[in-house]
């Protein structure tokens, strides 16, 4: 396995050897339990179970030429790619998975082992978000029927072993719209229902379940502005997230004569 970091001319046939690598694996689970007191055991707490940061260190070995490079260069060399609080994206590829995958983490430090053979670097890395995402987004697309017509209901497979958030967009083909009805189940059906919100050929409707970037929101094409519809969305509804495996999806609204796309990105719990 190797780590390329030639991104400068000068270091076009300079790599990095990668040896063991530690953190790739799934995260455990904190699970939240409480004492119960004068009796044995724990009671498990419902909404106390987390999934911490993921800690990814990387066992750096040079494969260069030691004629032009002395430890100490090939030391500040690193730096510039791993700077302790500095932000990096780190790309894997796995027989496993069939697109690559990455993780955003912050250095949290680069140490140089003095007892091995070789000149050797451990880049200790922090993920706030564990969890590994494709790079290629997955992309569906379809037809809405109207609200008398039987739903047409669509195949998505989600790749990933976790659930997937999702990005619709509504769009106006031929015919207004107004009522938007989405369901999304694996097997069971869920519905996130729009109401009063115009699909014209100047307006579009968004809606996204992406964690800490939720909305449901009217878009103005040709002004490139959008406004807040959740005081739209009906009692009841989810945002509707793909589970692993085989989902179903079908989108209704008033009229059926609008378009929509459905965008998503696989997620992995490790590699």
């Amino acid at each position: 396995m190797t780590l390329p970091l030639a991104t400068r001319p000068e270091f076009d046939h300079y790599y990095v050897a990668n040896g063991d690598n530690h953190g790739l694996d799934a995260v455990t689970v904190s699970v939240g339990l409480a004492s119960l007191g004068s009796i044995d055991g724990e009671m498990h707490l419902d909404h106390g179970d987390a999934v911490p940061s993921r800690n990814i260190v990387l066992t750096l070995r040079p494969n260069t030429n030691y004629v032009n490079w002395t430890s100490e260069q090939f030391r500040r060399f690193l730096y510039t790619y791993f700077t302790p609080k500095s932000t990096v994206r780190l790309i894997f590829t796995t027989d496993e998975i069939d697109h690559p995958v990455d993780i955003f983490g912050v250095v949290e430090g680069m140490t140089n082992n003095p007892f091995s053979d070789t000149l050797e670097f451990q880049v200790s890395i922090i993920c706030p978000d564990p969890y590994f995402q494709a790079i290629t987004p997955e992309v569906i697309s379809g037809t809405a029927n109207s609200s008398d017509e039987t739903p047409t209901v669509v195949s998505i497979t989600n790749p990933g072993d976790l659930p997937a958030a999702v990005f619709i967009r509504v769009q106006y083909v031929g015919t207004d719209g107004f009522d938007t009805r989405m369901q999304l189940g694996s097997p069971v059906f869920t519905h996130f229902t729009v109401l009063d919100v115009p699909i014209t050929s100047s307006t579009s409707l968004e809606v996204s379940s992406v964690r800490l970037k939720k909305f449901a929101r009217s878009v103005d094409i040709g002004y490139a502005t959008y406004r807040n519809v959740f005081t739209y969305v009906e009692s009841g509804s989810e945002f509707p997230v793909l589970e692993p495996g085989i989902n179903y999806f079908s989108l209704i609204t008033d009229t059926g004569d609008q378009s929509w796309e459905m965008t998503f990105f696989p997620r992995f719990d490790g590699i």
